[in-house]
């Protein structure tokens, strides 16, 4: 029980991150499938030693086993694949002459789509300085449109950027760019709000990268510490009755103290 709140808790670090979420968000729905598993097993296990039933205990162990083998399969996977997505944003990015070949490089949908919304709110912010001379984000010209007169409020990456700019001081997503919120905040005015900063492709890889790893470890420990319980459940439940010795008759003598007759004079001359 014990192990699946910390599971849940490790999905609620992950959830909070967007680059998980739109890259690899199977990582946080593992996680929280794999918590509030572990958590009904718990409880379950709480309630099989308070009834102390042999059923119920083969069923805890079969349980454990079926769930233990789960979590020790998914750990495995995320061991694996968002180190292989990051390296794949990370070779796509780097192969690619502009933002706009992605596609024909075989780029994945999330990619690509990351890649043109921030080209909309680029040239969203473009027509907002046209508008205000003064204006260094997005912010503020809240009701702007990019060229396809897309509203850049309603992006569905704008939280994506407005974090990765914001946690990793960078900008873009496969190209060096320039902000588009200005943050962290004091960070742009005026004189440099046009200057590039680097691409937010590589810090997005590498938060996938240690998130999906320290992922993998908690199932993959989870996974293991099932195994012992599994295989206790099964001994308690598949061992033997006690069974009579033939023959044998208990006397009630057997349990009683005997006294053991001790010499006086022995003890006396062994202390002379």
């Amino acid at each position: 029980m014990a192990m699946g709140v910390s599971v849940v808790a490790l999905w609620r670090y992950t959830s909070v991150s967007l680059s998980v979420q739109t890259f690899a968000s199977y990582i946080s729905r593992w996680l929280l499938w794999s918590g509030a598993a572990l958590f009904l097993l718990g409880t379950f296990c709480v309630v099989s030693a308070y009834r102390w039933s042999r059923c119920c205990l083969f069923f805890f162990a079969w349980l454990a086993l079926v769930a233990g083998a789960t979590i020790l399969a998914a750990g495995t996977v995320l061991f694996v694949q968002p180190g292989s997505d990051a390296a794949q944003i990370e070779r796509l990015c780097e192969m690619a002459p502009s933002g706009s070949v992605l596609g024909k490089l075989g780029a994945p949908k999330n990619i690509v789509a990351a890649q043109n919304s921030y080209d909309s709110m680029l040239d969203a912010l473009a027509a907002c300085r046209a508008k205000n001379k003064m204006a260094i984000r997005l912010d503020a010209c809240p009701d702007i449109t990019d060229s396809a007169e897309r509203p850049w409020i309603t992006n569905p990456h704008r939280q994506l950027f407005r974090q990765a700019e914001n946690s990793f001081s960078c900008s873009g997503f496969c190209k060096d760019a320039a902000p588009l919120f200005g943050l962290p905040r004091g960070s742009v005015n005026l004189a440099n709000r046009g200057r590039p900063r680097h691409a937010c492709f590589s810090p997005i890889a590498a938060e996938l990268r240690n998130r999906g790893m320290l992922a993998a470890c908690m199932l993959l420990t989870a996974g293991v510490l099932l195994l012992g319980p599994a295989v206790c459940a099964c001994w308690l439940a598949c061992a033997p009755p006690p069974v009579r010795r033939s023959g044998y008759v208990h006397h009630a003598q057997e349990l009683e103290w005997t006294a053991v007759a001790q010499d006086s004079d022995g003890e006396d001359a062994a202390w002379d």
